[in-house]
């Protein structure tokens, strides 16, 4: 009897909730309707208002280039419909005015770099830019200030950046060239005066199997420009295989009225050559060197060699032993 009462109690709650839902859902369609047609209603009205707008300066005077940090925005009093309004409050982060600076005037209280713009005078050079649907009022600020600096060349070296591996048995087989090595900046003297070289963006090269070449693109510098924005790169690989040659010990920064005996005079080297190279290399364009002005050379009555001179054609120098003992005697 009990259950019975339960599960017909449970019916009529079940009714009502579902009574209740769809009045609910009911309601919430129409406010949703309502809330649509009020909002169109609203953008079809006509508003004064203010918008923040991105800027760009161009055209700068010849010989002159903007620097420092230049006005990004600025606010544009204007008169348009509302759905206009909407449509350029999500347009104005794509497509920033173009503020040209032909007859931007030297600020007289400053040191020669600073320079003003009065925007007022340029309302009609903005107004093509914006749409036909809106109205150009006023601009805020009413002038700009910025900095300019001179204009100057110099002349860097250009540095690639390679990341390079070589397919089984195969190496640099010489110095990675670039054409042309060198090239013109202009910009600022301030910046340029930084500058020593324009590196390349960084290629990545795996397991390459012969000589390779590309155009490479130079990584870019703020505020300055380039004579050419690519160069040619060659990265030479060919074949090696190991040579060993015996090669003589150079002593360096001997004390004064003293004479050096290096037991041995000379070492093997082990390294891999080019295949091309492998007849042209003899033990003269080596240089193993012991550095007796370097007190950490020396150790225990033995100096460190050092290879101070290899062609670039070959690699993996290895050599024994790595230390060599040394008698001083006076002359």
């Amino acid at each position: 009897m009990d259950s019975s009462l339960l599960r017909q109690f449970n019916l009529v709650v079940n009714r009502e909730k579902a009574k209740f839902n769809k009045r609910l859902a009911i309601f919430l369609f129409f406010l949703f309707i309502s809330t649509v047609l009020w909002f169109l209603i609203k953008l079809s009205h006509e508003y004064t208002t203010d918008l923040d707008y991105p800027i760009q300066l161009v055209n700068p005077p010849k010989g002159k280039v903007i620097v420092g940090d230049p006005p990004r925005t600025v606010q544009l009093r204007v008169k348009a419909y509302g759905y206009t309004l909407l449509r350029y409050k999500a347009m104005a982060l794509l497509s920033p005015l173009q503020v040209s600076l032909k007859g931007a005037n030297l600020n007289s209280n400053s040191n020669g770099s600073e320079y003003f713009l009065m925007l007022s005078n340029k309302l009609s050079s903005f107004v093509p830019q914006l749409s036909d649907d809106i109205i150009l009022l006023g601009i805020q600020p009413d002038t700009l200030y910025f900095s300019m600096a001179n204009v100057v060349d110099k002349v860097v070296k250009i540095s690639p950046i390679i990341t390079a591996t070589y397919a089984n048995q195969h190496m640099l087989a010489g110095s990675i060239k670039v054409s042309p090595q060198t090239i013109t900046i202009t910009g600022p003297r301030s910046i340029l005066d930084t500058i020593n070289e324009v590196k390349t963006l960084p290629i990545s090269l795996n397991l390459i199997s012969q000589t390779h070449k590309e155009k490479a693109l130079l990584s870019s510098i703020q505020q300055v420009s380039f004579s050419q924005n690519t160069v040619a790169v060659e990265v030479p690989v060919e074949k090696f295989t190991e040579t060993t040659l015996d090669v003589p010990i150079v002593p360096l920064n001997v004390p004064e009225k003293t004479q050096v005996i290096l037991l041995p005079e000379k070492v093997t080297i082990k390294c891999n050559v080019t295949v091309s190279k492998y007849f042209q290399l003899k033990p003269n364009q080596f240089k193993l060197v012991c550095d007796f002005s370097d007190s950490d050379a020396i150790s225990g009555g033995k100096i460190r060699i050092l290879v101070q001179k290899s062609p670039d054609y070959v690699a993996r120098i290895d050599f024994q032993p790595k230390y060599v003992d040394f008698i001083i005697k006076s002359k």
